[in-house]
């Protein structure tokens, strides 16, 4: 997503830059290159790669029929 977002900011600055159309100082081909270069370098980071949620769940690696023989065990000392 980011990574878009950058060649979207690369293109604008280059038809700022092309057609020699005249912004006011903030938003020069210059400083919009320079914001798609930061964005640019956050994708390279791997920050818009996506969410994922990191739970604690563990998978039962055990069949059906042995999972309930382990489920059934008295512990130990009692």
């Amino acid at each position: 997503m980011l990574s878009i977002v950058s060649a979207v900011l690369f293109f604008i600055a280059f038809l700022i830059n092309a057609a020699d159309i005249s912004t006011n100082d903030t938003f020069t081909s210059t400083n919009i290159m320079l914001i798609g270069l930061a964005v640019l370098a956050l994708h390279l980071a791997g920050l818009g790669s996506g969410w994922r949620v990191r739970g604690r769940r563990r998978r039962n690696p055990l069949p059906g029929s042995q999972r309930e023989a382990v489920n059934t065990r008295q512990p130990l000392g009692g």
